[in-house]
C-alpha cells in the first residue's frame, strides 16, 4: 500500500517542491507520494528514475501490465482514435443483427429459431464488441527505446497536442533533467521515450487557456476541461532554484510530477496547480475513464473499464529499468 506524506499539492505553491525534495524520504528513495482530495500525485527525481514509454501485454490487460513494470509511478498515455463514439456502436448493432439472422436460420434448420437467433446475436455482439476495441491509433507518435516501441500513430497529429519525453543518448548514460523536453506538434526526432497525442496544459510557466481567441488558448485543452468530463492525469517538469541543487551535481537539477484525479468537476484546476508550485511545462494523458496513476501494484483509483483497457496500448513510467 502507498505511503503518502503530509504535504499539500494544492496549497503550499512554491514552498512545495523545496519542502518535498528536502524530506527524508524523497532523499533517500528519490521519490515522494501524496494524497490531498481529489488530487493524487507523486514527485520523482528524474535522474535516479527516468521516465520510460511502456506498452499492454495481452488485449484487454492495460492495467495489469502496468502494475508488472515495478515502477515507482505509472499513468495512461495518449488519446487514440480508430471509430467515432457512434461508429462502435453501429458496428456493434450491425454484427449483432446478422449474427442474429444467421443463427435464426441455423436454428429454423433445427427446429427451434428463436434460439438460435439469441445464440447467434449473443455470439456475433461478443465478437463485434472484442474487434471494435481492437486496433486503435495513438494520436501521434509513440517511441520507447527501452521496450522496442515505434509506433508512428496518426499521421498527421493534430496541431495543437503535445508531447513529452527525453532525449537520445547511450542507455548507459545518466538522464540529466535538461534532456526532458515538451513539443508541440508530431515531430519526435532526437527523442528516445516518447509519446505524442497528448493535451498541453503548461507552456513556459503559464497555464493553457480554455478561452478562445486568449494567447494561450489550445484547443485539446478546451476539451479536457469541460464540466461534464470526468477524469485528467498530468505530467510536470520542475527545474529546481539553484539554491537545490546538490553540490557538484550537474543532473538532479529539476523533478517530474505526475499528479491526478477520476473525480469530476476538476480538470480545470490541475494547469493552476502545476504553475503554483514552478511546473514550467507539461502536458496531460487522455482522460475521462481513460485515466490511471499508481505506483507498483498499486493503482490510486479505480482501474479503465474494459473497452477502455482495450483501446489503450501505451503509458508512461518511471523506474530504474
Amino acid at each position: 500500500m502507498t505511503t503518502f506524506s503530509r504535504y499539500d499539492i494544492t496549497t503550499e505553491g512554491s514552498q512545495f517542491i523545496p519542502n518535498v525534495v528536502a524530506d527524508n524520504g524523497f532523499q533517500a528513495n528519490g521519490v515522494l507520494y501524496g494524497h490531498n482530495d481529489p488530487w493524487f500525485w507523486a514527485v520523482v527525481d528524474s535522474t535516479r528514475h527516468p521516465l520510460f514509454v511502456w506498452q499492454k501485454s495481452g488485449s484487454a490487460d492495460y492495467a495489469a501490465s502496468a502494475e508488472t513494470l515495478g515502477a515507482v509511478v505509472f499513468s495512461n498515455g495518449p488519446m487514440m482514435a480508430r471509430f467515432t463514439a457512434g461508429g462502435a456502436l453501429v458496428r456493434i448493432a450491425v454484427w449483432t443483427a446478422l449474427g442474429a439472422g444467421l443463427g435464426a436460420l441455423i436454428g429454423w434448420a433445427f427446429g427451434n429459431p428463436r434460439v438460435g437467433a439469441a445464440g447467434g446475436a449473443a455470439g456475433a455482439g461478443v465478437a463485434a464488441y472484442r474487434t471494435t476495441w481492437q486496433g486503435w491509433e495513438p494520436l501521434g507518435p509513440v517511441h520507447g527505446r527501452h521496450q522496442g516501441i515505434d509506433d508512428r500513430g496518426k499521421r498527421p497529429s493534430d496541431p495543437w497536442l503535445g508531447m513529452l519525453g527525453r532525449k537520445s543518448r547511450d542507455p548507459m548514460m545518466a538522464v540529466p533533467f535538461s534532456d526532458y523536453v515538451t513539443r508541440q506538434g508530431s515531430n519526435d526526432a532526437g527523442l528516445d521515450e516518447v509519446i505524442a497525442g497528448l493535451i498541453p496544459l503548461v507552456q513556459g510557466g503559464a497555464a493553457m487557456s480554455s478561452l478562445a481567441g486568449a494567447a494561450n488558448y489550445n484547443q485539446g485543452y478546451a476539451d479536457l476541461t469541460r464540466r461534464f468530463v470526468a477524469g485528467i492525469v498530468g505530467w510536470g517538469l520542475v527545474p529546481l532554484a539553484p539554491a537545490l541543487w546538490k553540490t557538484g551535481d550537474e543532473m538532479s537539477r529539476g523533478v517530474l510530477v505526475a499528479a491526478g484525479t477520476n473525480r469530476r468537476g476538476f480538470n480545470g484546476l490541475l494547469a493552476g496547480i502545476f504553475v503554483s508550485i514552478g511546473v514550467s511545462d507539461a502536458v496531460a494523458m487522455d482522460g475521462s475513464n481513460s485515466v490511471m496513476l499508481g505506483e507498483g501494484v498499486s493503482q490510486f483509483w479505480s482501474t479503465p473499464p474494459d473497452f477502455k483497457q482495450r483501446i489503450q496500448r501505451y503509458g508512461f513510467y518511471c523506474g530504474t529499468t
